[in-house]
């Protein structure tokens, strides 16, 4: 059968059975995973009829896609996630962005961002985009693959819109998402505190983070001036501390963890932003 032998019901069913799942039609011209049925149709054509090379090159524009919308119109809704490895040398905080709150307190979304934080702490992705090709270990399909379906089951843009991954052997991370999701903070310590010490501490330090709004200090990579860095770090370090005005955070972190402890890293991300 040529490609435009299909008609639209066949086009959809085709694509959703790839995809084994049903996706949500966005209006009576809306093909599968938000594509139109003149879309499927000329992915097929391009393909020389070749079905599984058809659906391939839909996935690859589907995130293409999600990724360039991301860019040109910020996703107001999503969830913050943390992992932080047993030892609490490692952690990671990912940021995944859509469009509704409706989707993000679903249970298949804020799995795919526990997932994310897990792979990224256990990995070591040097980015996003490594981070989404690493293998999900509930499918063994790539993360970015479980992106993708759910861009087409639900009918939203979905992004993975910030990354951050911390390590410290000389002392400890920690991370704190606040009660919405929104909002969170991963923060690494070099100090000689035993670790349940500094854990708890740490998470208070997160919550000020979140609080303060400082700029990220953590990845070298990260387009931001030194002389900005060592500014915020600086910053940071002066502010009244949270709990106690009379104490600075510099002087919190040495108070709970020992004389000498430094702040070595520190990420804040909110959604929307």
């Amino acid at each position: 059968m040529k490609p435009e032998d299909f008609d639209e019901d066949e086009l959809r069913e085709w694509f959703e059975r790839a995809l084994r799942g049903s996706s949500r039609s966005d209006g009576p011209d809306r093909g599968a995973g938000g594509f139109t049925s003149d879309e499927l149709r000329d992915a097929l054509r391009r393909a020389g009829g070749d079905k599984t090379r058809a659906f391939d090159e839909l996935r690859r524009a589907g995130l293409r896609r999600a990724r360039s919308e991301f860019g040109s119109e910020a996703l107001k809704a999503g969830r913050v996630a943390p992992c932080v490895a047993a030892g609490a040398q490692r952690g990671a905080l990912v940021s995944l962005a859509c469009q509704t709150d409706f989707l993000a307190v679903q249970a298949g979304f804020q799995a795919l961002a526990d997932e994310l934080a897990r792979q990224a702490v256990e990995r070591a992705p040097a980015d996003a985009a490594a981070l989404l090709a690493l293998e999900d270990s509930r499918s063994g399909r790539p993360l970015g693959d479980t992106l993708q379906r759910l861009i087409s089951d639900s009918g939203e843009r979905v992004a993975l819109a910030a990354y951050q991954r911390l390590e410290n052997q000389a002392g400890v991370v920690g991370g704190y998402v606040h009660h919405d999701a929104k909002k969170g903070a991963l923060v690494s310590v070099t100090c000689s505190a035993d670790a349940a010490t500094a854990v708890a501490f740490l998470k208070q330090l997160c919550m000020h983070i979140v609080s303060a709004m400082p700029i990220q200090v953590a990845d070298p990579r990260a387009e931001i001036p030194a002389a900005a860095v060592e500014r915020e770090r600086a910053v940071l370090l002066e502010q009244a501390w949270m709990r106690d005005d009379k104490l600075t955070v510099e002087k919190a972190v040495e108070a709970a963890l020992g004389k000498g402890s430094v702040i070595a890293g520190f990420a804040r991300f909110q959604i929307g932003k």
